[in-house]
């Protein structure tokens, strides 16, 4: 089969595919850089690190053409190369599964080094601005189950009241990003208030929680990030997740907790969200009795 030929065959596969577009968009960009007629069998880790720099010095000259690239930019750009390959390794980890290549060929594959984006969560007062700054809909309730589970957004949209189970006070994830399926979580005892208020329990057992597309609660969280002057913050809906595992590490300090609450395969995962803000380092030195 060929590289043309897997494209056409994973968009027919998985066509009901909630990341379908993104991943997608990451094949077609690397066929922009490999001969699309290439048996998928012949490409391998060496001919996918090939492909990664050349996205990274595709996307170095185009922006450079358009502004002066500092460090921050350029970490950024990194960061964006190192997406691309993510969602590159969730089609090749399929094709594995399902026997169209032998091998797993990202087990050797490098990603590039870049730090972790700056500002990754936000504070009480900028949640509560960013909430107000939402539309007066159901999208507010999806803020407030994305702020007490810290679910990823295509988790959002697969989860209905048939996932919640009230008297357990118990959620069962339908999906998670390493494709564990029903995976049972905690309900916060805020959270169960809050989809009291909004009538959860009185809904169909198949209707969902979030009646919108991805690419809608997107847009609508873009939008109130910028109404509630947080822009310059990362990814509109990611935050979330970020801010969730954030306030966890902050106020246990106890990394496997937060390993566990947001359904990270390893703990070297959760570590990158071992930062404080400035704001916070200020306020605990100033509570130290030298």
């Amino acid at each position: 089969m060929t590289l043309t030929l897997f494209i056409e065959h994973y968009k027919q596969t998985r066509r009901n595919e909630i990341d379908l577009r993104r991943n997608l968009f990451a094949l077609r960009s690397f066929q922009e850089f490999a001969d699309g007629e290439t048996p998928i069998s012949q490409i391998d880790h060496i001919s996918l690190q090939q492909y990664r720099d050349w996205l990274l010095e595709k996307r170095l000259n185009a922006s450079e053409e358009l502004r002066a690239l500092d460090q921050e930019r350029i970490q950024r750009i990194r960061r964006g190369v190192n997406k691309e390959l993510i969602n590159l390794r969730v089609v090749f980890n399929w094709a594995f599964k399902k026997e169209i290549i032998r091998q797993n060929i990202f087990d050797k594959v490098d990603f590039l080094p870049a730090s972790p984006s700056n500002r990754q969560a936000l504070n009480r007062k900028e949640l509560q601005a960013y909430y107000e700054a939402l539309p007066k809909t159901r999208i507010r309730l999806v803020f407030q189950v994305l702020r007490f589970t810290g679910l990823r957004r295509s988790e959002i949209v697969r989860l209905t009241r048939g996932n919640i189970d009230f008297e357990r006070h118990l959620i069962n994830i339908p999906a998670t990003k390493n494709r564990e399926l029903n995976v049972p979580f905690p309900l916060h005892p805020e959270l169960y208030k809050i989809l009291s208020e909004w009538g959860v329990p009185q809904m169909e057992p198949g209707e969902r929680i979030a009646p919108y597309h991805v690419d809608a609660i997107s847009r609508m969280f873009r939008r109130a990030l910028v109404k509630a002057g947080l822009e310059g913050k990362s990814s509109p809906v990611h935050i979330m997740r970020h801010t969730y595992v954030t306030r966890i590490l902050k106020e246990t300090k106890n990394i496997f907790l937060a390993q566990k609450a947001a359904r990270h395969s390893s703990v070297n995962t959760t570590k990158i969200y071992e930062h404080l803000d400035l704001d916070d380092v200020s306020q605990d030195l100033a509570d130290v009795d030298f």
